[in-house]
C-alpha cells in the first residue's frame, strides 16, 4: 500500500470508513499507515528492524486504529495494542510462493469466525499456517516451489487439531 501515494490514500480512506477486526500488514505497510518512513518496495519491507521496533510499530498501529494488527514477517507479531504474541516457525520457502500472505489473511477470517477475540484468532491462524508451512517443507523436500505450494495446501487440508496442539509455537511477549 505504500508503493504509491494513490494506493496509500485509498487504503487510508477505506480504513477511515470502517475498522477491520484484524489488519494484516508487513512492516513497510504499517509504517506507511502511521506516516513513518516505510521505504517499502512492492509487497516487501526491505530493511530489517529489531523485534522491539517491529513490536512498537505494530502496537502503535493497533492503538491508533483500534484493531488487532498482524505484522507479517519471518516472526509474526500480533497485538491488540496491549497484548503481544510472537508466532515463530514456518518456512523460508513461503516467500517463494505468491499469495501465502493473502492466504493467511483468509485464515484470519476463518479463525475469527469461531474465536471472538480477534487478536487471539490472528495468533491461532498464524500458528496454524506456520505449522502447515513447516510440514510442507518436509513433504516437498528438495523439489521446487510448485511442489512446496501443493504440499502447503495439502498440509492445510490434512492437519488435525491434535497435531496443531502438539506442534504450535505461540509466544507471549
Amino acid at each position: 500500500m505504500g508503493a504509491s501515494p494513490w494506493r496509500l490514500g485509498q487504503v487510508r480512506a477505506l480504513l477511515d470508513l470502517f475498522t477491520p477486526s484484524i489488519l494484516r500488514v508487513n512492516l513497510g505497510e504499517a509504517r506507511a499507515l502511521l506516516g513513518s518512513d516505510g521505504q517499502e518496495q512492492g509487497v516487501d519491507s526491505p530493511l530489517p528492524a529489531s523485534r522491539e521496533a517491529r513490536r512498537d510499530t505494530a502496537m502503535d498501529l493497533a492503538r491508533r486504529r483500534g484493531t488487532a494488527v498482524l505484522l507479517s514477517g519471518r516472526r509474526i507479531l500480533i497485538t491488540d495494542g496491549a497484548r503481544v504474541w510472537c508466532v515463530t516457525g514456518g518456512s523460508g520457502r513461503m516467500s517463494l510462493v505468491t499469495g501465502t500472505g493473502c492466504m493467511l489473511s483468509v485464515l484470519c477470517g476463518v479463525f475469527a469466525a469461531v474465536e471472538p477475540d480477534a487478536a487471539a484468532a490472528a495468533a491461532l491462524a498464524s500458528a496454524f499456517w506456520n505449522l502447515c508451512a513447516r510440514r510442507a517443507e518436509h513433504l516437498a523436500a528438495d523439489r521446487g516451489s510448485g511442489s512446496f505450494r501443493t504440499a502447503l495446501l495439502d498440509a492445510a487440508n490434512t492437519l488435525t487439531a491434535s497435531d496443531a496442539a502438539r506442534e504450535a509455537e505461540i509466544l507471549t511477549l
